[in-house]
């Protein structure tokens, strides 16, 4: 995989597009190469380090501080700003130097074209990449989830799962839906997305409930030892 920055008749790739790391207490040195897709145009790269989260809804935030379990900090550059002719390739190597960790830690590495002028529309376009790094603890790697609560809101049915191991979860989600004194049911997915350990994601189903009552049951898959499952009768008035 790899990721692209596009603009006008210039723009880079960068790959790999993703970093996942096992261990602790290490060293790690990996290579990412940059490539100028443009044919004309020469830019000037640089490198940095950065953090995001998702947030409750699965946004991808990037805040302004580094987040609790943030990697961005392990991570050295070489070279951390260079110059890419028309056509050019260059490899970056990157170290991380990871400290003793029982829970999985994320970061961002970016690369941006200082060289580029960002287009104003009514937002601001910026010219960078991201290259997510993850690294998890070797050894004892905990997967857990719980369902917090079940709830109405706006005439939809929420849930909320929130992961209290200490690596990320993919959760895979199946629901059942059924008016009660009707025998028939509903029966659908909805995506799950990434949850990061500590971290919350609220779930809505895509049905509205009108007046009546209702019975609805889910299995979550999260990748753990069990099958996770809840159920609830809702009456609407």
């Amino acid at each position: 995989m790899f990721l692209i920055f596009l603009i006008g008749a210039g723009g880079f790739l960068v790959e790999p597009a993703r970093i996942e790391i096992i261990g602790s207490d290490f060293t790690y040195n990996g290579e990412l190469s940059v490539l100028n897709v443009s044919e004309k145009e020469t830019l000037r790269i640089k490198g940095y380090t950065g953090d995001f989260y998702l947030n409750e809804n699965g946004e991808i935030v990037y805040p302004d501080k580094p987040i609790q379990y943030s990697c961005s900090g392990w991570i050295y550059l070489n070279p951390s700003e260079f110059t890419l002719l028309p056509g050019e390739k260059k490899v970056v190597r990157f170290s991380v130097l990871i400290p003793e960790i029982n829970i999985e830690h994320w970061g961002v590495i970016f690369f941006e074209s200082i060289s580029v002028p960002k287009v104003w529309t009514p937002i601001i376009v910026s010219p960078r990449v991201g290259v997510s790094v993850y690294i998890q603890p070797p050894n004892f790697q905990n997967i857990q989830a719980d369902i917090k609560s079940m709830f109405i809101k706006n005439s939809f049915v929420h849930f909320i799962l929130k992961n209290v191991g200490n690596v990320k979860i993919k959760p895979k989600i199946r629901y059942e839906f059924k008016e009660i004194g009707n025998e028939k049911k509903i029966i659908d997915s909805i995506p799950g997305g990434i949850i990061f350990p500590e971290y919350e994601r609220i779930y809505k189903i895509n049905r509205i409930l009108k007046r009546g009552s209702y019975y609805i049951s889910i299995e979550i898959d999260y990748g753990g030892s069990e099958i996770l499952k809840g159920e609830k009768i809702f009456e609407i008035r």
